[in-house]
């Protein structure tokens, strides 16, 4: 039975987020967001992407609903059936809120009409998709589930007296005919009665005049949602004349107000969260930039990615993106980057959060390969400028919010700390930057840790130094790389040595001469 392309039954569900938590504007996931949302605000898709999942069996059936998902013709089926959807959907509902308002202030035929327009457009929309599933095969439980209970809708006598219904009144209106008498101030209404119609008999008797298309200065006015009282007076004398069939039309408003299957409704909402993913990250793709669908897990025993990137930075920049790859192994549970400054290394921070995050929502990730941890929170430490009010001082403000988010923080929590400790002396950075090591260790939650501290890198088993690598031949130059390595000491030195030429080499060979 089809519940939801979110989660596998209504047992599974998880409410949806409606804010973002302060980590997401470190992170960038707030810029990602607005970036992949943009283009389909009415569906409300930041509430699902603000919502990460930390049940591998949700996510797995994500992923193979998005691997379906894949296919450019089963995207455009589905987007053109949700965009559908979701229109007729949207019109009806302000088509409901007009029509409470019939018994205050009279009928509005023109706008009960409408609701045979949505009918009829929404009967043909599913049994359209109904056709394009029928010999279609889906790899998803979701998606398999849904083109069955499209075929089970489409038969039920639910959907049948809807549609039989509908096609029955729209016949009975099209054979409504009436002749409209117009003297002076007066209008009236009555039944045709064979007369002829002048209108064609004189653009037939003038045609031999016509001498081509010329162009026209006639005003396009936009059509209204709902008649005016000249309109609505003349149709409530066409109602008098055919009463029988605007009786039907009456009855059909009233028991089918609301039409709509909910399961589908919802599904033309919650396939755009896909679809959207997938348009997003072809742009990168056909740059050469590199996704995959990682493992996910509860454990620690081992996390990876491989060719990972921030994906924020690659939407203006993909061809000059720079991959980079981390492992983590029991006991290793703790990253510190350390290396120049402007080196990629809090961009490194962003892509390895990105990563799991996006991989918790049960979508393809940045990378070519990952086996990623499903975290409780990610909590992060950026550095932020001097609150005056609060007349803290840099370090006492690093210090508070360092407790306040080991507070918070649990063994399943991830925990990105970037340049912490920056304000103060270097001996006393080192003090402090061991004693949160401590604290981090003792706690055995995944960290990434930015730092200038090079002796945080080799705090114990459970760290593991990364470095941000220098050009050889010309230190001042970034690559952007991050490699595993012990940090030397002497990639910033060697850096800053490189740009004011008072390197070994450099120094060298001035002297010679």
């Amino acid at each position: 039975m089809f519940y939801s392309v979110m989660f596998p039954s209504a047992a599974k569900e998880r409410p949806l987020e409606t804010t973002e938590p302060e980590s997401f504007k470190d992170l960038y996931l707030d810029q990602l967001i607005n970036w992949v949302s943009f283009n389909k605000k009415v569906y409300g898709l930041p509430d699902f992407y603000r919502s990460p999942i930390d049940d591998p069996e949700i996510i797995e059936y994500r992923q193979a609903i998005a691997r379906d998902l894949e296919s450019v013709e089963v995207q455009q089926i589905f987007n053109h059936f949700s965009e559908t959807l979701f229109n007729v959907e949207m019109t009806m509902s302000g088509i409901r809120g007009q029509l409470a308002y019939d018994d205050k202030f009279g009928i509005d035929y023109l706008m009960r009409g409408r609701v045979i327009d949505c009918a009829e457009w929404y009967c043909h929309e599913i049994n359209t998709l109904a056709v394009q599933l029928a010999n279609r095969s889906f790899q998803s439980e979701g998606l398999r589930a849904f083109a069955e209970y499209i075929k089970t809708y489409v038969a039920s006598p639910e959907f049948q007296e809807v549609s039989a219904h509908s096609t029955r009144l729209r016949q009975k209106l099209l054979e409504v005919d009436f002749c409209l008498l117009v003297r002076y101030k007066s209008v009236s209404v009555v039944e045709y009665d064979g007369q002829k119609d002048y209108a064609k008999l004189l653009t037939e008797s003038f045609s031999r005049f016509n001498q081509g298309e010329n162009s026209t200065y006639k005003r396009v006015l936009p059509e209204r949602a709902s008649s005016d009282k000249v309109e609505n007076a003349i149709l409530g004398m066409v109602a008098r004349i055919y009463k029988e069939t605007f009786d039907d039309l009456a009855v059909f408003c009233k028991k089918y107000s609301d039409f709509f299957d909910r399961a589908i409704i919802r599904f033309s909402r919650e396939v755009q969260f896909y679809i959207s993913w997938h348009e997003t990250i072809k742009e990168l793709k056909d740059a050469g930039l590199p996704f995959c669908y990682p493992k996910v897990t509860h454990s620690l025993d081992r996390v990876y990615g491989y060719d990972v990137f921030n994906m924020v930075i690659a939407r203006d920049e993909a061809s000059k993106i720079v991959l980079n790859d981390y492992e983590l192994n029991v006991p290793e549970r703790i990253i510190v980057i350390t290396g120049p400054n402007q080196g990629g290394k809090t961009t490194f921070a962003r892509a390895f959060a990105q990563t799991h995050y996006i991989g918790s929502l049960g979508l393809p990730v940045p990378g070519r390969e990952a086996e990623l941890f499903l975290f409780d929170k990610i909590l992060t430490h950026f550095g932020r400028e001097e609150d005056i009010e609060t007349q803290n001082g840099q370090l006492r403000d690093d210090l508070l919010r360092l407790r306040n988010l080991l507070d918070q923080a649990t063994p399943r929590s991830l925990i990105i700390v970037n340049e912490v400790f920056a304000s103060t002396t270097l001996s006393d950075a080192i003090v402090l930057g061991e004693h949160m090591m401590d604290k981090l260790v003792k706690l055995g939650a995944p960290v990434i840790c930015v730092t200038f501290i090079d002796e945080m890198a080799q705090h114990g088993a459970e760290t593991v130094s990364m470095v941000g690598v220098v050009n050889q031949e010309d230190p001042g130059a970034r690559t952007y790389k991050i490699v595993r390595r012990p940090p030397d000491g002497r990639a910033y030195a060697e850096s800053i040595a490189g740009k004011y030429k008072l390197t070994y080499a450099q120094l060298s060979g001035r002297l010679k001469k």
